[in-house]
């Protein structure tokens, strides 16, 4: 099995950025729409500053097109993640707009009359739950065993969905992804991440 790449998202501060910096992690997230961790434009341009050779997503639910792609141009984004009912032609046509590559979230409950194989062609994919309330271990393993089979097809999967430093292990063992994708496992408050977690949660993805 091929490294497993690491993404920490919902990063609010140029200090957590910098973290993650210097822990090797693969891609920031930083999200312009809904809840917490949500960042400003002009703070995502002074997170990008200190962190200008790290590989940022941008994470959008249901903005238009030219919302995207004129964040993504001030923010110098490398990468666009849909966490909306976005179908599978708009994500080709954000990609069209970008020229980045698109990173589709399949969330239960969300575009769930498309099945996941039809966004293949033109996405990765993340698999995620709802934030609403703490997943269940049910809930937990039924995202698992759909990434992958999302593998074994052969898809370029990223594992969200509650992820910490005490469960990512059995996650990559069970689903293989390419990438596992925190945000709350690694925090010590909404939005404010802990470095003692994050220096955690890279360790165990590595060891897996």
């Amino acid at each position: 099995m091929s490294k497993v790449r690491v993404k920490m998202c919902g990063i609010t501060s140029a200090e957590d950025a910098v973290t993650c910096l210097e822990l090797g992690v693969d891609y920031l997230g930083l999200i312009f729409a809904f809840g917490t961790h949500r960042v400003t434009v002009e703070q995502a341009e002074a997170i990008r500053e200190v962190v200008p050779e790290v590989s940022v997503v941008g994470v959008f639910r249901d903005a238009t097109r030219q919302t995207i792609a004129e964040v993504s141009r001030a923010c110098r984004l490398n990468m666009i993640q849909l966490h909306g009912g976005e179908d599978p032609g708009e994500c080709e046509a954000i990609a069209r707009e970008t020229g980045l590559p698109i990173l589709k979230a399949r969330t239960p409950g969300i575009g769930e009359e498309y099945k996941d194989e039809d966004y293949t062609s033109r996405c990765s994919l993340l698999f995620d739950l709802e934030k609403e309330a703490p997943a269940t271990d049910e809930e937990r393993t039924v995202l698992w065993e759909r990434a992958a089979k999302a593998v074994q097809r052969g898809d370029q999967v990223f594992l969200a969905g509650g992820l910490t430093p005490d469960n990512v292990v059995d996650a990559i063992r069970f689903v293989r992804p390419a990438c596992v994708d925190v945000i709350r496992g690694i925090e010590r408050a909404p939005g404010v991440k802990d470095a003692v977690l994050m220096q955690r949660f890279v360790k165990e993805v590595r060891l897996a």
